[in-house]
């Protein structure tokens, strides 16, 4: 199945910055941005499948109606791990071309991104490289969703974050690795903060909205101010990659070849954790790259994603080396959105988090997403402290920290627990 991935428009309940899928038949609401990011109106039109379009996916929802990740894919595009050495030479006469080669030696990995023959879809080329090449690693360039929803849903009670009092030295010495949508490095919360950032997009593609990139790095970072906002760890340095694109068709995207390039960056500054905020398919590229960042010692950490799903599993928080972060409101309900499984370890707010807005102020959020700053903050005081981290490690440290709101012992909703911190630096 062939279609595109795309953003439903403002509803009453808010923006959703998820995967929202329409049928097939039907017309696609589709955001328009300013160049700042903030929203200038919606659009309408109908789905194209035409394979080789830029930017597009498959639709989200597999012939049984349920939703798949695994159909969320660049159209026309592969990606082959660590390929032989004559594989490039053996594929361009079966009609595939190369449309980068990448290599990222800190994760000892090697990625052709290939672009198929039109008559192909992306399953039927995957197939046909298998057949003629036993040995080969492949699989679709995934795209990924940003996991938060601007503003929280009519259903919810509006709260200030529970962040009230973290000095302005907290967290000096830590470095907060980041993997998200644009950041507005200029906003007041973050304006002379400990900031960098960089952009890993694909050619010929906008720079996505950066709403909620900006928010999230106030969580971890932003300076306190009269409006409320602050970070947890306001004197940390944050090393934050901007992966969220929109095409040419205005659909938002998150590509797993642009994720890779941000993990190999990641991999050479030093960080003391990895915040996703993506969640999208088991990729194989990705999952060797998490894989090869783990034997680095990097700690990673990652939303569970806003589907409503109790099936289907979301990545990279599902992968077994990265801790999976849950959201609740300030009742201490699961976010209506979230997805449930085996792979969520911990719970925090998510719900109605007074955050940056995407120029100035702030504005409530919702989505797993607002829950992890503060578990990836507390995670990054731990590996600072210079002894050999491990997930399990990591997660023992965690469980300090947490209250069992759920059923007893780790269970699919909540994890370990749920973990609540007004400061992190008495």
């Amino acid at each position: 199945m062939r279609a595109m991935l795309f953003i439903s428009g403002f509803i009453a309940v808010g923006l959703v910055l998820a995967g929202v899928v329409a049928p097939a038949s039907a017309d696609v609401k589709v955001l328009l941005y300013n160049p700042d990011g903030t929203i200038k109106g919606i659009s309408q039109g109908k789905k194209s499948k035409k394979n080789g379009s830029s930017g597009s996916s498959t639709d989200a929802k597999n012939k049984a109606g349920q939703f798949s990740p695994a159909d969320q894919y660049v159209e026309g595009e592969l990606l082959v791990i660590n390929p032989s050495r004559h594989f490039e030479v053996n594929a361009r006469p079966l009609g595939f071309s190369i449309v980068e080669s990448s290599d990222y030696p800190s994760l000892k990995l090697s990625v052709l991104r290939l672009r198929a023959p039109a008559k192909y879809t992306v399953p039927e080329a995957m197939a046909f490289l298998s057949a003629k090449f036993p040995r080969i690693n492949v699989d679709a360039n995934h795209t990924y969703d940003i996991t938060g929803t601007v503003p929280g849903g009519v259903e919810e009670v509006p709260q200030i974050a529970a962040l009230t009092s973290s000095p302005a030295t907290c967290g000096r010495g830590l470095r907060i690795g980041m993997i998200d949508g644009g950041i507005n490095v200029k906003h007041p919360t973050l304006a002379g903060q400990k900031v960098q950032y960089k952009r890993f997009g694909t050619k010929g593609m906008k720079v996505g909205p950066s709403a909620h990139g900006t928010a999230i790095a106030g969580m971890f970072v932003g300076k306190m101010s009269k409006q409320g906002l602050g970070g947890y760890v306001p004197a940390a340095e944050l090393v934050a990659a901007g992966v969220q694109e929109v095409s040419p068709s205005r659909r938002i995207v998150a590509r797993a070849s642009n994720i890779l390039s941000a993990i190999e960056w990641l991999a050479t500054k030093n960080v003391h954790v990895v915040n996703f905020n993506i969640a999208g398919a088991d990729n194989k590229a990705l999952g060797t790259a998490v894989d090869r960042a783990h034997s680095k010692g990097m700690i990673m950490v990652a939303a569970v994603g806003n589907w409503g799903s109790n099936k289907t599993e979301a990545f990279p928080a599902a992968y077994a080396n990265v801790i999976g972060v849950t959201g609740v409101d300030k009742n201490k309900k699961i976010y209506s959105r979230a997805n449930t499984g085996s792979y969520v370890d911990f719970a925090a707010q998510g719900v109605r988090v007074w955050a940056a807005g995407t120029t100035k102020g702030g504005q409530f959020m919702s989505g797993t997403s607002y829950a992890t700053p503060l578990i990836s903050s507390l995670v990054a005081f731990e590996t600072a402290k210079g002894k050999k981290a491990t997930p399990e490690s990591v997660r023992s440290y965690l469980k300090k920290f947490s209250v069992d709101i759920g059923s007893s012992g780790k269970d699919a909703t909540f994890g370990w627990g749920l973990i609540e911190r007004t400061s992190l630096c008495e």
